[in-house]
């Protein structure tokens, strides 16, 4: 699969391609097997590995090595093909045939009757070490040695490590390692790298810290790109900021001696992450981010996408593209712009064309590449569709460029996105109705029917004559949504069921309908292609990203989406509402589907955000019930997710060859337990990926991601897996079946006290997920350690407190456990909850006794906390609680210059009203007003905050350390709306700082041509000259090219 950043410009790691090329020259002495470059997210691994295969500048050693490369293959978590391990070995194949530097391996592996079997994509599957061995090992022993040593690149390679990855593949007996041998390309490459030739070299890329990785490649020479102790990482990180001002112009041309000195502090701030300078330096160079707010800017690449989202949105818009964010992070491949509209609509089909227009163009902000002809492909719905010539963008030019023709209210007949993502909750609980009246009516009186010595757990229409009538109305009523995935069918109705719940007050019209007939977009028919014939395929056309593909820029930043720790709950994304979306837009297409996609249903249906009332056997009979082509879509390939091949089977997928004598696949209770509802579970949060263990990896068995499922099931999994089953059981959801959690519980104290490698212990795992029924059987157990340490100094009420899960902090804090505990970075459970802004979390700590102004190492309370991430509720209970209004942190900064900060009128109003000091100092010497004429965003009614400040008396024309008043500040910034109400409100229009520059000096040395207009309106004084006798026409002459 060809990488996402191909083709991309590239600066500085010379020392990088030296060390890979010493590494190649002393294969042959050498006992390492193989390099490991390593770097945290953002480093530039990727883009190393790129520069290698495709290199964009002439420097010998890029090229020297590109020679050397026999294979290359880069691991993607946007798309999940990229993890699978049979498309990896037939890629190495395909690439190592037509490789110039061995011409005698295709002619072994053509020649070879085994090694063609063994590359049967089936028997490929079944075994992918034998084919790893026989394919590609054994001939590459067999042949002469080339003249120099050579190398095979993979890339990212820890990403195959993710046990909730859904990768085709079956689970079948492997002749290495015991039954399922090599699970991914990681063990794959781990398992057989001593048995690469003496000329042969495995370099691999890989995260740092992982302990995994560290232990499967021990021996690997390791090559750190982010090592602040090394004087030439340093030395890299100058070298880019250098290299762009050298090669753009828009960034040198905010170059003086006074943004020098901040060059220098985004260098230190960066700690080697080039993405962190990059997003910095595109943002200067769009006239987004001004240099002198670099001092301002989070030190760390988590902070800075927090600082850039508040600038990027506003709370409503952030909102409308929810749903499409939703669904990119809960789909498995790439969509292109047609396929995510289709999707949106096939849930919403009331939002209009101009509405998704708008909608599409603020998602452009955070896409890897601008999503071309946008306008025209929206409007262009129902004609056929044309590739178009798109011309290149620089891929991250669209993240900082301000918002254009988005408007701040919502439109007539378009529902406001907090109200799009009830409705998908609201569709899944309609359908759920729709298919309990059916199972009900099917199962009065029904009697278990033994098959050969079992009970059935898959309802056959066909033995069950009282369900006939009630499936076919059910199938008629989808088949007719399968039609066309945007015209009127199942998802209308859906809404039609649900209208009347609606809030009156929200913004919903009554004569809202679906798009017209003549506007929706047919699908193309699509023949049925098998398993075998896409991997074919997919080895010989490598996957390609087009310019209509959305991918978010950057897959650090779609994990920052899901952690609320970091993204706060007003940017917290949830998968589970995409997984819906995708599901409705899968089912809508129905027989259209080929066997991947089947699979690829079952999986999102198995993750979808789902009502109360949904049980393991509604998810069977939306299979059934569909005009889905479930019947043979196990033919060629099995899912290695059991749950989706569980589902499939119950759903009357048909057994294939030997498929009879698969290993047990989970019980039905077991999954009915695992998608049961909790009623202590948190029905709107969503399970982030934050913890690195799951009560299964205690357990041994591979963890599961599954959002908005209550995790008390996954010990239900845990606690019976590996157990063979003697009966499998009804679908009667009224038969009770004996609680797991009671099987965990006989272990012994100190099983359940174990701590992974991580520090996490199972109470840690439960407290994470929100598993109230674990934590509470634990809890009551006796015996458990309630407080247990991990190595970042949690215990699980930090975990629990910071995931917003109400009811684990209650059932902990009952408990008795200490509600003030810091972890590592001085993070108390009332700090974390505060920072997520989850209300109830705060006031049970609160009602428990937490210290509202327990502070961090930085003096930072959970009142900062709360007023920088903009939670007005939570503000409010912190502060009538006893908060210290007036606190500063190390930096000297208070909450109200926090929220001023980041332009949260709201919580500055509220905050004057209890008395904060409006004229506080922070260390720079700078005041709320200060602060908000500098940093507000410019994409929101930003005057707001300077208003309310300015009506409460604040200081107009106060001086910081530097003698700047805010409208010197505001004229610096272009802020042309803050310069005329700081005006109106009497400041000093010919105010100088101590380097003798006014306001007309600063906005006339910026370009900001419209406040010079404003300045000189106001009969500012012209002939101004500064410090170094430059006069305002001298400065504004600089900027004319």
């Amino acid at each position: 699969m060809e990488c996402l950043i191909k083709g991309k410009r590239f600066f500085c790691r010379e020392w990088a391609f030296a060390k890979i090329g010493h590494c190649l020259d002393t294969r042959p002495t050498s006992r390492t097997s193989g390099a490991l470059v390593t770097g945290g997210p953002g480093s530039g691994k990727t883009a190393l590995c790129s520069e290698i295969v495709w290199p964009t500048t002439n420097h010998a050693k890029q090229r020297n090595l590109r020679k050397r490369l026999l294979a290359y293959h880069f691991c993607q978590n946007q798309e999940v093909r990229s993890l699978c391990l049979t498309n990896f070995i037939l890629s190495l194949v395909h690439q190592l045939k037509n490789s110039e530097i061995l011409p005698g391996y295709r002619e072994i592996v053509e020649s070879s009757p085994d090694i063609q079997a063994a590359l049967n994509p089936r028997e490929c599957d079944r075994d992918p070490d034998e084919a790893f061995r026989k394919a590609i090992l054994y001939p590459l022993i067999e042949l002469k040695p080339p003249g120099k040593c050579s190398f095979v690149l993979v890339d990212n390679v820890d990403s195959t490590l993710d046990p909730s990855r859904f990768i085709e593949g079956s689970r079948r007996f492997s002749s290495y390692g015991g039954p399922g041998g090599s699970r991914n390309i990681a063990e794959l490459l781990a398992n057989h790298h001593h048995l690469f030739p003496q000329w042969l070299l495995l370099v691999c890329s890989a995260r740092r810290h992982s302990r995994i990785v560290t232990k499967l490649f021990t021996g690997f020479r390791k090559i750190t790109l982010d090592d602040q102790r090394k004087a030439h990482v340093i030395k890299d990180a100058q070298q880019y900021i250098l290299s762009r001002l050298q090669q753009d112009e828009a960034v040198r041309a905010h170059l003086s001696r006074e943004t020098a000195e901040m060059l220098n502090q985004l260098h230190i701030k960066s700690n080697g992450c080039f993405l962190y300078l990059e997003k910095v330096l595109d943002g200067v160079g769009e006239n987004f981010i001004n240099l002198r707010e670099i001092r301002d800017i989070p030190g760390t690449l988590n902070g800075l996408y927090l600082w850039l989202s508040q600038r990027l949105f506003t709370r409503k818009q952030f909102q409308k593209i929810l749903p499409l964010v939703n669904t990119v992070l809960a789909s498995l491949h790439p969509l292109s712009v047609d396929e995510l509209r289709d999707c949106i609509r096939t849930k919403f089909p009331a939002i209009e064309e101009e509405d998704m227009r708008r909608r599409l163009t603020l998602l452009n902000k955070i896409c890897h590449k601008p999503v071309t002809e946008v306008s025209q492909s929206v409007a262009a719905v129902g004609s056929k569709r044309k590739s178009q010539p798109v011309e290149k963008e620089d891929p991250l030019k669209k993240l900082v460029e301000p918002p254009a023709e988005v408007a701040e209210d919502v439109e007539p007949g378009v529902p406001e996105a907090k109200e799009e993502a009830a409705v998908v909750g609201e569709a899944v609980s309609d359908i759920c109705q729709k298919i309990e009246e059916n199972y009900i009516a099917a199962v009065e009186g029904e009697e278990t029917v033994p098959v050969d010595g079992e009970a059935s757990c898959v309802v056959e229409p066909s033995a069950e004559p009282a369900i006939e009538e009630p499936v076919k109305s059910l199938m008629d009523e989808l088949n007719e949504v399968g039609e066309s995935p945007g015209e009127e069918g199942v998802e209308e109705k859906f809404e039609a069921g649900t209208a009347s719940n609606k809030d009156e007050s929200s913004v919903s019209c009554p004569e809202e309908k679906p798009c017209e007939e003549a506007d929706v977009q047919e699908p193309e028919v699509v023949a049925p292609v098998t398993e075998t014939a896409r991997i074919e395929e997919g080895v010989q056309k490598p996957v390609t990203v087009s310019d209509t593909t959305v991918i978010l820029f950057h897959y650090s930043f779609a994990e920052w989406l899901k952690d609320v720790k970091h993204c706060t709950q007003k940017y917290l994304c949830n998968p589970g509402e995409g997984h819906a979306i995708l599901s409705l837009y899968l089912t809508a297409r129905g027989p259209q589907l080929c066997d991947e996609d089947v699979h690829e249903l079952a999986y999102h249906l198995l993750r979808m955000q789902t009502p109360s009332t949904w049980k393991y056997h509604h998810t069977v009979l939306w299979l059934m019930l569909s005009d889905i082509p479930v019947e043979n879509s196990l033919a060629d390939l099995l899912p290695r997710d059991e749950m989706v091949l569980k589902l499939l089977r119950d759903a009357g997928a048909k057994n294939f060859d030997d498929l009879e004598d698969e290993e047990d696949v989970l019980d039905e209770g077991d999954i009915e337990d695992h998608v049961a509802d909790d009623e202590d579970v948190d029905e709107t949060a969503p399970t982030t990926t934050g913890c690195d263990v799951s009560i299964r990896d205690d357990l041994e068995v591979p963890s599961e991601e599954v959002p908005l499922i209550s995790s008390g099931s996954r010990l239900s999994l845990n606690v019976e897996n590996g157990h063979k089953r003697s009966r499998r059981r009804s679908m009667d959801p009224s038969e009770k079946y004996r609680d797991p959690i009671e099987d965990l519980l006989t272990s012994s104290a100190s099983d359940l006290n174990r701590a992974d490698a991580h520090g996490k212990t199972i109470l840690h795992t439960a407290s994470h997920e929100g598993n109230v029924r674990v934590v509470e059987a634990l809890i009551g157990r006796g015996g458990v350690d309630l407080e247990p340490v991990d190595r970042e100094g949690q215990t699980p009420l930090n975990l629990a407190a910071r995931q917003g899960h109400e009811g684990v902090v209650e059932a902990l804090l009952r408990a008795g456990v200490n509600p003030d505990h810091a972890d590592g970075e001085g993070w108390t459970a009332l700090r974390s909850a505060s920072w997520g802004g989850h209300y109830e979390v705060v006031e049970s700590l609160l009602r428990w006794g937490a210290r509202v102004d327990y502070a961090d190492a930085d003096r930072r309370t959970a009142l900062r906390a709360a007023a920088w991430g903009g939670h007005d509720e939570v503000v409010q209970l912190l502060v009538e609680a006893g908060a210290e209004v007036n606190r500063a942190d190390n930096e000297g900064r208070t909450a109200l210059i926090a929220a001023a900060y980041m332009g949260h009128a709201e919580i500055v109003e509220y905050l004057l009203d209890n008395q904060a000091d409006i004229n506080h100092e922070d260390d720079d010497g700078r005041t709320a007003l200060s602060v908000a004429a500098l940093c507000v965003p410019a994409n929101e009614g930003y005057t707001k905050v300077v208003q309310t400040l300015l009506n409460r008396r604040a200081k107009v024309d106060h001086q910081d350390r530097d003698g700047m008043t805010p409208l010197l500040v505001a004229a610096f910034e272009g802020h042309r709306e803050v310069c005329e109400l700081l005006l109106r409100y009497r400041a000093d229009v010919d105010h100088a700082d101590k380097n003798q520059r006014t306001a007309l000096w600063a906005a006339a040395s910026m370009g900001h041509a419209d406040v010079v207009e404003l300045l000189l309106n106001w009969d500012c004084y012209v002939d101004s000259i500064d410090g170094e006798g430059r006069t305002v026409l001298s400065v504004a002459a600089a900027q004319v090219r």
